[in-house]
């Protein structure tokens, strides 16, 4: 996500979006932090593809062309 293979639109939603998914974890919470962000990382897959997700990337490569 971060190295671009989603496009520019993705690391950016994910720049926005990744500290509080990852925060909100109850593996997060209590320390476990190898499951925290695997979850994440699944979480954060699922966000990019959900409608919301593709509007907000849809609305990051708008105002940066």
């Amino acid at each position: 996500m971060f190295d671009g293979h989603g496009g520019n639109e993705a690391s950016i939603y994910c720049e926005r979006h990744l500290p509080d998914v990852l925060k909100s974890l109850e593996d997060y919470k209590m320390g476990n932090y190898p499951d925290a962000f695997i979850k994440c990382f699944i979480k954060m897959d699922e966000l990019l593809g959900s409608p919301s997700g593709k509007k907000e990337m849809t609305e990051i490569h708008n105002a940066t062309d």
